[in-house]
C-alpha cells in the first residue's frame, strides 16, 4: 500500500470519527467547534478535516501513555478543547510535538 493511500485512509477513518461525534453531541466542544467553523465559511469536509486534526494528534498523545487506563487522563480533556477553540489556525505545538 503507497503512504497516498494510507494517508486517504487515515482520513477517511477519522472523519468517521468526527462524523460519529458529531451524531451523539459529545464532546460538545469538538460539536460546537465544527458549527463555528461552519459558521465561519468552511466547508463542512475541510470543517471536518480541522477537527480531525486536533483529534488525530490527541490520540496520538493517548497512545503514548503506558498503560492507558480509565484512571488515566481522557482523551478529551481541556487541552483538547483548548486546541478546538484555536481552530482553524493549527499551533506550532500541534505539528511539532
Amino acid at each position: 500500500m503507497k503512504k497516498s493511500e494510507i494517508n486517504e485512509l487515515m482520513w477517511e477513518y477519522l472523519f468517521e470519527v468526527v462524523e460519529e461525534h458529531l451524531e451523539s453531541g459529545e464532546p460538545a466542544a469538538l460539536t460546537q467547534t465544527f458549527n463555528r467553523l461552519i459558521r465561519e465559511g468552511y466547508a463542512p469536509r475541510e470543517a471536518k478535516r480541522l477537527v480531525g486534526f486536533v483529534v488525530l494528534r490527541e490520540l496520538m498523545k493517548v497512545s503514548n501513555i503506558k498503560g492507558f487506563s480509565e484512571e488515566h487522563p481522557t482523551l478529551y480533556d481541556d487541552r483538547f478543547v483548548e486546541r478546538l477553540n484555536q481552530l482553524p489556525e493549527v499551533p506550532p505545538e500541534m505539528i511539532d510535538d
